[in-house]
């Protein structure tokens, strides 16, 4: 065999080893895959599990019932967060993404917003009643902007000012608020969120699909526009 014959030779045997490697490297790929998504698959099936356990072994069906809301009446698509009215998390959601999803997709979605005082901060289900007094005057969203723009003073006196700085009547906001009107709604919020599964504030839900925590914009334009293609809830 001639020195050519031989380099030639050498040469298609390093080819055949790289191949080898090649469709070894791609055998393990697909391999780590379909383990991953049989991980992800089990991951699901968990924490629905966990849902249905919390939820006495019925599913928990979310429902925007008589919380505040506004959008289309027949609006296929709902928004719905679970927020803490003296969370920094949520009060930057507010005041940045939800800001944006309110502007672009107001007329097109509903929009809810159901209380989830945490017990971590002070004064957050105080805060959660008032923004329910506030809503009995019609002025919710705008009570709620202000409490979270005025994040950590939210004693009686500060929540009922800011009611006197909206026009509602003080008195009246005064009165529901001391007379813990909306204290068992509230508590109800709650429940409903931890049979959810909420753990952190805000927890947005669209269409049931969850996204946790303050995330930018684009996550939640993505699963909207996305929800609003299915056409149905």
């Amino acid at each position: 065999m001639s020195s050519h014959d031989q380099k030639e030779l050498k040469r298609q045997h390093k080819e055949d080893d790289r191949e080898r490697q090649r469709a070894a490297a791609e055998h393990l790929q697909r391999k780590l895959q379909r383990k991953n998504y049989l991980l992800y698959g089990l991951g699901a099936l968990l924490v629905l599990g966990v849902v249905w356990f919390l939820a006495g072994g019925a599913p928990f069906v979310l429902e925007i019932g008589d919380h505040p809301w506004f959008g289309p009446q027949d609006g296929k698509v709902e928004f719905v967060v679970f927020g803490d009215f003296q969370c920094p998390f949520t009060k930057k959601f507010f005041l940045g993404a939800y800001q944006q999803v309110a502007k672009e997709f107001g007329e097109k979605i509903k929009i809810a917003f159901l209380p989830m005082p945490t017990n971590r901060h002070a004064n957050d289900r105080l805060s959660a009643q008032a923004a329910y007094c506030a809503n009995d005057q019609g002025k919710f969203w705008e009570y709620a902007k202000v409490v979270f723009e005025r994040q950590g003073r939210a004693d009686s006196a500060s929540l009922v000012s800011y009611a006197g700085e909206l026009g509602l009547d003080a008195k009246k906001f005064g009165e529901c608020v001391q007379s813990s009107k909306y204290a068992d709604k509230v508590n109800a919020d709650f429940k409903a969120g931890r049979k959810l599964g909420v753990t952190v504030t805000p927890t947005v839900f669209v269409n049931g699909n969850p996204l946790y925590g303050d995330l930018p914009f684009e996550e939640y334009k993505t699963l909207i526009e996305w929800a609003l293609a299915q056409g149905t809830m």
